[in-house]
């Protein structure tokens, strides 16, 4: 895991004084965020981006930017395994897509279950920058954060989807890299709902989606998570279109049928994969 004193350079030095359109934030933040030993001082730098949305917006911008050349570097280290990311709206039957990889062999990296990990108190810095970020209303009746209650916030507003995203980014990148490099499987599966406009997709050699009618995504969200069905018309407006997704996919899937017929087309693909591999 990142340590945190790493993290803080590369989210200041790297980041904020290093990219190009930065010299007014560099002047205007310096002084601020650092302490007097010249360090960057965690309390100050969070105060500093939480009470400056615009502030944030950049500096999400530029997180994006360092983390998906970091990831495209990172896949020459990799020369034996083959990196897919898998991602789709709510609904669409990720989950199931995955299971029918994990049973073929390959190491699943569950970005959600990361980014649970990621939030839990204790476990990053995370924890305490999402509560600054959002209040303590989002806490539940254990001290940890709701995700019920984050997505009821994040899911209903891209902005602060954004917002969250710029803080837990960094270190999901971190732990999908360790989960990468510790497998001793060839074939490795990155399950994302973000994967395009987080910029993993820039990490894997293939990218495949998942799609489904909207009438029978919103009949699984429904049944999945209790939600009415506005609340899942709600989810599912906030999301990228499948328009605009499929643009960025190598292989689509259609689970829109019996699941036999999804565990076929899955297969057909993994054969595809692990043909050009050389398997």
């Amino acid at each position: 895991m990142m340590q945190n004193k790493d993290l803080r350079s590369s989210l200041t030095y790297g980041l904020i004084y290093g990219h190009p359109q930065a010299f007014e934030l560099r002047h205007a933040t310096a002084r601020y965020i650092l302490d007097e030993g010249g360090e960057v001082d965690d309390d100050r730098w969070r105060d500093l981006l939480f009470k400056n949305r615009h502030l944030l917006g950049s500096l999400a911008a530029v997180v994006h930017e360092h983390y998906v050349a970091k990831l495209k570097e990172a896949i020459a280290n990799y020369p034996n395994k083959r990196i897919v990311g898998l991602t789709g709206g709510s609904g669409a039957g990720k989950g199931e897509v995955a299971k029918i990889f994990a049973a073929a062999d390959a190491e699943i990296i569950c970005v959600d279950s990361i980014a649970h990990r990621v939030m839990r108190k204790g476990e990053s810095p995370a924890f305490k920058m999402i509560v600054d970020a959002f209040g303590e209303a989002v806490l539940g009746d254990d001290g940890e954060i709701c995700r019920r209650k984050l997505r009821e916030i994040v899911f209903v507003n891209k902005d602060e989807l954004k917002r969250l995203t710029s803080i837990v980014h960094p270190y999901i990148v971190e732990w999908i890299l360790e989960a990468v490099a510790s497998s001793e499987k060839r074939l490795v599966l990155i399950d994302a709902p973000l994967l395009i406009p987080s910029g993993l997709n820039e990490y894997c050699h293939h990218v495949l989606g998942v799609f489904a009618p909207l009438d029978m995504r919103i009949s699984r969200i429904c049944a999945r998570d209790g939600l009415t069905l506005e609340d899942a018309q709600a989810r599912l407006n906030n999301q990228m279109l499948d328009e605009e997704l499929r643009q960025h996919v190598e292989f689509e899937i259609e689970n829109d049928a019996r699941l036999e017929e999804l565990h076929e087309k899955v297969h057909k693909i993994i054969d595809v994969i692990s043909n050009r591999f050389g398997n």
